[in-house]
């Protein structure tokens, strides 16, 4: 949906990813089915899960340097989605940090182009939380025989 609004490779908060793909059939996390956007509880709910789930996918990413910013990043399909970091003023009350996304529709490598691509957000983020849960437990058998 970001690249087809035409706003690949534009870095955006969370809040602006929502209201790009607020209305489409994309699932909303923390967004239950008889509860609407149009309140500011209800969207903050959905902000802090849409937060929570790219911090789980990008546990797994990369990181990368690019104008001597420290961004992290992982491919889904043909799209690499890339974070960062940063300070957002606050006026009086100072400033604080907050995450920053960018979507690149990237060609599919020669050797993907012969095979579907099936990876999907769902693939990633159900993979990514299999490999967290079998590191914690791997390393809690480590402690259990140390």
């Amino acid at each position: 949906m970001i690249v087809k609004s035409g706003k690949q490779r534009m870095w955006l908060k969370t809040a602006d990813i929502l209201d790009v793909i607020e209305e489409s059939e994309i699932p909303l996390p923390g967004l239950k089915e008889s509860e609407q956007l149009t309140d500011n509880y209800t969207r903050t709910n959905v902000l802090t899960a849409m937060g929570k789930e790219f911090g789980v996918c990008f546990k797994i990413g990369s990181k990368i340097s690019i104008e001597d910013t420290s961004i992290d990043e992982i491919k889904v399909d043909d799209i690499r989605v890339q974070r960062k970091l940063v300070r957002e003023s606050r006026g009086t009350s100072g400033s604080s940090e907050i995450k920053e996304y960018r979507f690149v529709q990237v060609e599919p490598t020669p050797a993907a182009t012969n095979s579907p691509l099936t990876a999907s957000v769902a693939t990633v983020h159900s993979e990514t939380i299999k490999q967290i849960q079998k590191s914690n437990q791997s390393s809690h058998n480590h402690e259990i025989y140390n």
